[in-house]
């Protein structure tokens, strides 16, 4: 049996340019190790081992421009690798398949702490199994992706054992919707309702959803998963669950059918529960939070336009952080096919307002001409499409808050505005006036 100690996983994210450092002891029966290909000669570790006994095992990904960014896309590589590479499997029904390579495997992973130990033994034979719990295949390398990961920000066994163990009684599937609510869709009237339906643990094997007001129902942990299966991911070979309709998930989940009145109140209130109304609700409650946690951020809106908005009073300059009204006249949806929903602007520094006009400040009011007190829109990229508009507002408030804390070597294009702003003190608009006529009441 070979073994690897300190086996290095790097991911590296070269389009917002982070690193993940994992180290983990390794062994396993496995022929097939760290392959190009699911069928080439393998690389073996033993040849490629450093002066300290350890493999570096790394892994480039790009791509999170077009959408794909956060933990859940981190796990997906880290699976998919996984798969792929260490822990190879091989489809029976492939033009390629090798009977003599496919004999299964046994395979340790190990995380030493002060406090003691954490292991996961893998095995692969019919089935696949982690610590003697069997689990499907998906399901199988989502576990050991989300350990690793988890493993990256815990130096203790105790916490680490007890994620294994959760991760080990609820599926990845179920663990999410437990966290984020169980999603799910459905047409009315030609238009498709995405949704999520709260999620609450009942007993160790069974949870309930609330698929109407003040009305659950009872699953099991292995049909919600397949539920998810079908609703997050788009599989649709569960005869069960796949493109089930509200009355037909009534009958499912209650054996008998919704009389016309229950179904009424069972749409209604799924559309209550749309996504894209409860991204809003926490983009809103977000803005609010903050904002009430710190005088010097002020929620406004421009006197001359329906622009809303944070006003941020840095360190070095005060800055504007605006999104227009959406055509549904909400501020908090964001703007269709854009990947960024807001602008960020820094005050004009008092010589920038002189060499504009020479006494801009009488001839130009800011009620009328409040944009020429900015500069044009600084670009700060969104690195996970689809953030909302309150993640966007927030993250954006919190960085330029500290503006003295050498942000621009992290916002490149920030540069040159914090340059500019230590040069001449920053335009900056009254208290009284920001908590007055241009306060924005977020209702």
């Amino acid at each position: 049996m070979e073994k690897v100690k300190n086996m290095k996983i790097i991911l590296n994210l070269e389009d917002n340019h982070i690193n993940h450092r994992i180290g983990f002891l390794f062994k396993t029966t496995g022929r097939n190790i760290i392959s190009t290909t699911r069928y080439s000669n393998s690389t073996r570790l033993d040849r490629n081992l450093n002066h300290r006994g350890e493999y570096h095992w790394r892994i480039n990904e790009s791509g999170l421009r077009n959408g794909n960014a956060g933990y859940n896309y981190l796990e997906s590589i880290l699976a998919d690798h996984l798969k792929k590479r260490l822990l190879v499997t091989h489809n029976r029904r492939s033009p390629y398949y090798n009977a003599e390579l496919d004999d299964g495997f046994f395979a340790k992973i190990g995380f030493r702490y002060k406090d003691g130990n954490c292991n996961l033994t893998l095995l692969k034979e019919t089935t696949y199994s982690i610590n003697g719990t069997k689990l499907k295949k998906d399901d199988f390398f989502k576990v050991i992706a989300k350990v690793l990961l988890y493993s990256e920000h815990t130096r203790s066994a105790r916490k680490m054992n007890d994620y294994l163990d959760n991760l080990l009684n609820y599926p990845p599937n179920v663990m999410y919707a437990l966290e984020n609510r169980t999603p799910y869709h459905f047409y009315s009237e030609g238009y498709k309702v995405e949704c999520k339906i709260n999620t609450r643990k009942i007993s160790e094997k069974k949870l309930a959803l609330e698929i109407s007001s003040n009305v659950w129902a009872e699953i099991s942990i292995k049909d919600l998963n397949t539920f998810i299966d079908c609703f997050r991911f788009g599989k649709s070979k569960s005869r069960k669950w796949s493109l089930i309709s509200p009355a037909k998930l009534w009958e499912q989940l209650f054996d008998v059918e919704p009389t016309p009145s229950q179904l009424k109140l069972m749409i209604e209130w799924l559309k209550q529960n749309r996504t894209e109304n409860l991204v809003q609700e926490r983009a809103k409650q977000l803005v609010i939070d903050l904002c009430e946690q710190n005088d010097r951020i002020y929620p406004i809106k421009l006197p001359d336009r329906p622009t809303y908005g944070l006003y941020v009073r840095g360190e070095l300059s005060d800055w504007a952080i605006l999104k227009q009204v959406g055509e549904d006249g909400n501020v908090f949806t964001s703007t269709k096919g854009e990947h960024q929903s807001v602008t960020v602007h820094r005050m004009l520094t008092e010589q920038e307002l002189e060499e504009r006009a020479e006494g801009f400040e009488e001839k130009y009011s800011f009620e009328e001409y409040c944009m020429d007190y900015m500069t044009a829109s600084i670009c700060i990229d969104t690195v996970v499409q689809g953030s909302s508009v309150g993640d966007q507002l927030t993250s954006r408030a919190l960085i330029l808050l500290n503006d003295n804390t050498g942000i621009e070597d992290m916002v490149y294009t920030l540069k040159e505005h914090i340059n500019k702003a230590t040069v001449s003190p920053s335009y900056k608009l009254h208290e009284s006036y920001l908590n007055g006529e241009m306060r924005w009441d977020i209702e």
